[in-house]
């Protein structure tokens, strides 16, 4: 997919992600509207996920 504007494009990495290389991500989306890399959560974001659901929370609140 490729949404050149980035309105709705929002990414969230970690650098220890063993299946997405978080680099390789930044290069590849860098018109993403918001962009959040963790040192660590692995792919899952376990120990981050309250912060990707905070965001979307402002998303849909229209909070951008």
């Amino acid at each position: 997919f490729r949404n050149t504007n980035g309105a709705l494009i929002n990414i969230f990495l970690a650098k220890d992600d063993d299946v997405v290389p978080y680099s390789d991500a930044i290069t590849s989306y860098p018109f993403s509207r918001f962009m959040k890399i963790f040192p660590d959560g692995g792919h899952r974001f376990k120990e981050h996920w309250i912060d990707v659901m905070n965001r979307a929370e402002a998303l849909l609140e229209g909070k951008r």
